[in-house]
């Protein structure tokens, strides 16, 4: 295979011998390019082969052409443990595209997660000290998006990487001797050591990152230049999007309905649920696989719930799309204006009523925060907060003034109080995990 000639002219002639120390120690090209301070995707994204002959050349330039040691012919990175290969390999590549298209997601976005194992920043640190190299290599994360980002996103019809899409993939890659070798960093074996009590995860790359940092000398327990490896990574690779949170407030006219399915002993009690109810109209629109019903407490089976509705969110997990809000808004008000669920005979009035769970017939549909929509219930008294979110004014309080709850981000936490009625009712603790900054409460003096 004939040398690549942009690559030829970027690889230094100066910092030969030192490459040539690093590639005589197992480290493929594509690693020796980091070394090199290369910035340029494509030329990570050649072929083995092209690589290889391309360093080849290059070496023949200088005149001292070395033939390939035993771990370069092995295949096995002794710097990044085949991390570059499993990405970036034509068979690898080629069932990462695929995986790709094969989601389902229809997205104009998404973010790449990488998480590679703390062996090799150890190794990378070790070849440093050992060749006396001047200068840092480019971050082994950063080139994989480099290259990875172009690929996805022809596989994804041209989406545009975005860090805070709410489509990711995730690439995680596995190494047998990434924990036995972080347990020859000190700092890490200590922390080990003094908290056996506590099972603390070894392989951290922010600990072991950490740890390399702080040291000032090189430690005796780590060897230097390190082993050659006889395995390389093992790649997993997953693709999700992040949960979508319908909020709103539900009725329940008539008795006889529980909020959440109820199933005892194995068999099942009742016909239906307020969750089913109100998650069986949104989950279309949605295209969801599945999803989880959240309260702002709970009442009995043979309890109406009237006034004002109780507060609900609805986590949509592994939505393939987002509709258009109008279009969304219109099928839940068809449909979900009233939700029937059975039919029953008021004896007092002579008439049918449907035993019925429905949200707020002014209910609106409104969207904010990252990838977050909402029912909010429009009522008497509605005005724009300080944050210019839309805010539900209460009735005068105790102390003479009025709570405002806005609606804000809906996104999974423990601290969260939901302050909703006159007497600043909390949400019980153990619901405080389920939402962040859901509602945000201001206290305004009162007219």
């Amino acid at each position: 295979m004939a040398a690549n000639a942009t690559l030829l002219g970027l690889l230094p002639a100066g910092s030969f011998e030192k490459l040539h120390a690093l590639k005589s120690l197992g480290v493929c090209v594509r690693c020796i390019l980091r070394y090199a301070a290369v910035t340029d995707h494509e030329l990570y994204s050649l072929d083995s082969a092209e690589l290889s002959a391309t360093w080849d050349t290059f070496s023949a330039a200088q005149g001292q052409p070395v033939p390939d040691a035993p771990a370069a012919i092995a295949g096995v990175c002794t710097c990044c443990l085949d991390v570059f290969e499993g990405a970036l390999g034509a068979s690898n590549r080629a069932d990462l595209v695929a995986k790709a298209k094969d989601c389902g997601y229809a997205t104009t976005t998404f973010m790449i997660a990488i998480q590679i194992p703390s062996a090799t920043l150890i190794r990378q640190h070790s070849l440093s000290h050992h060749v006396k190299f001047p200068s840092t290599p480019i971050d082994l994360k950063e080139v994989l998006k480099w290259c990875l980002t172009p690929i996805l996103a022809t596989a994804l019809n041209n989406a545009t990487y975005v860090a805070t899409s709410d489509v990711s993939i995730h690439l995680h890659f596995q190494h047998e001797l990434s924990e036995q070798e972080a347990m020859q960093v000190p700092t890490i074996r200590d922390t080990i050591m003094q908290n056996k009590r506590r099972k603390l995860e070894i392989d951290a790359f922010g600990a072991v990152t950490r740890a390399l940092q702080s040291m000032h000398d090189f430690p005796s327990t780590m060897p230097c230049p390190p082993t050659v490896a006889k395995t390389p990574c093992s790649l997993t690779v997953k693709m999700e999007r992040a949960p979508t949170y319908v909020a709103g407030r539900y009725l329940k006219y008539q008795r006889g309905l529980s909020q959440t399915p109820w199933v005892l002993d194995g068999e099942r009690l009742g016909e239906s649920s307020v969750e089913e109810a109100i998650g069986d109209i949104v989950l279309p629109h949605f295209h969801a696989k599945s999803y989880k019903f959240h309260t702002a407490g709970r009442e009995d089976v043979d309890v109406r719930m009237l006034g004002n509705g109780r507060p609900f969110i609805l986590e949509l997990i592994g939505t393939m799309r987002q509709p258009r809000l109008r279009r969304a808004h219109g099928g839940c008000r068809r449909q979900g204006g009233r939700a029937p669920v059975a039919r029953a005979l008021r004896k007092d009035t002579g008439r049918s009523e449907r035993n019925e769970c429905r949200p707020r017939r002014d209910s609106r549909l409104s969207t904010h925060g990252q990838g977050g929509f909402a029912i909010d219930a429009d009522r008497p008294g509605i005005d724009r907060g300080r944050n210019g979110s839309r805010s539900c004014k209460l009735a005068p309080t105790r102390s003479g003034k009025r709570t405002a709850v806005s609606y804000g981000s809906l996104r999974s936490s423990r601290r969260t109080a939901w302050r909703l009625s006159t007497r600043s009712r909390t949400w019980p603790s153990r619901k405080k995990r389920l939402v962040r900054s859901c509602v945000r409460t201001e206290s305004m003096d009162a007219p």
